[in-house]
């Protein structure tokens, strides 16, 4: 019978208003000075109010060009060496998640996640679904490492449009149906 490998969460997972206060704190107290963080638009519009300004830790913001591929990982990792960042922060839905993860992978440093939606589990997961630049999927990409921070403003979530929601409810449902088909052998 072939083993079950399960992997368990993120190391720090807080859900809870103005949670993006401890931002620069936790990245403070993991030693980190510099920080990559990626966005999309709509996600960096739906979060600055929250976001604190960075006082100790320099941040470079880089917006993505819209799929998780490896020419945006080649592209983001190339910024994170040119900026010598400590970690990697992914602020939006699930795309912006993995791609995140993947460069930090790429990067063999630390992944924060920030997640603006609630349709997708990319925040929880320790892999990456990998496109084509045109939005194809190609495969996914299972890494050893959980992310190191996963911070959920929920207000940020619930101002999300309501089909994320619900396509999020149904994921739920789905990954009970998926763990109960896996562990049942």
């Amino acid at each position: 019978m072939k083993p079950i490998r399960v992997q368990a969460s993120p190391s720090y997972y807080a859900c809870e208003l103005h949670a993006y206060d401890r931002l620069e704190g936790i990245l403070l107290e993991g030693k980190v000075e510099r920080a990559l963080l990626i966005h999309g638009t709509k996600s960096l519009e739906a979060a600055q109010s929250f976001l604190s300004s960075f006082t100790q830790v320099k941040v470079q913001f880089e917006l993505y060009h819209g799929e998780c591929s490896a020419n945006e990982i080649a592209r983001m990792k190339h910024i994170g060496d040119r900026e010598k960042v400590n970690v990697v922060i992914g602020l939006g839905g699930g795309k912006v998640m993995d791609l995140a993860k993947s460069v930090a992978n790429e990067l063999n440093i630390p992944v924060v996640l920030l997640p603006t939606l609630a349709s997708q589990c990319a925040a929880w997961t320790p892999l990456s679904v990998i496109y084509t630049d045109s939005g194809d999927y190609v495969k996914y990409t299972p890494f050893v490492k959980n992310p190191w921070v996963v911070l959920v403003e929920p207000t940020i979530i619930a101002r999300s449009p309501i089909a994320y929601l619900r396509a999020g409810i149904g994921d739920t449902l789905a990954k009970w149906y998926e763990a109960k088909a896996l562990t049942k052998g």
